[in-house]
């Protein structure tokens, strides 16, 4: 099961994979400084977050360890939720991830 969680943290359960893009298009509307939008596995605690400021973290909600990216292109936030919604964490763990949050 996929959710999703909007800028003002309100979500969804199990989107439509073409929705990925308005959820992006969240960060540039928001007048929140730090606001994220998130794809998140439920089965798995995967979640994928994308900031205003160009960021991508992944982490799990099940353990510690962020890792992040930055900048990331829209482009590739949505690969990254496409490649979460399917399943394909090896895929995800293989991008060049750096540890931490920041």
């Amino acid at each position: 099961m996929i959710s999703t969680r909007r800028i003002d943290d309100s979500g969804e359960v199990d989107p439509p994979i073409e929705s990925f893009s308005d959820l992006y298009d969240e960060l540039e509307g928001s007048e929140q400084e730090h606001g994220d939008v998130s794809v998140t596995d439920e089965n798995t605690g995967w979640c994928i977050s994308a900031h205003r400021d160009g960021r991508v973290v992944l982490g799990n909600l099940l353990e510690d360890g962020d890792k992040h990216m930055h900048p990331v292109t829209k482009e590739k936030v949505l690969e990254l939720w496409c490649m979460l919604a399917n399943g394909e964490m090896e895929r995800i763990q293989a991008e060049p991830w750096r540890e931490g949050y920041k």
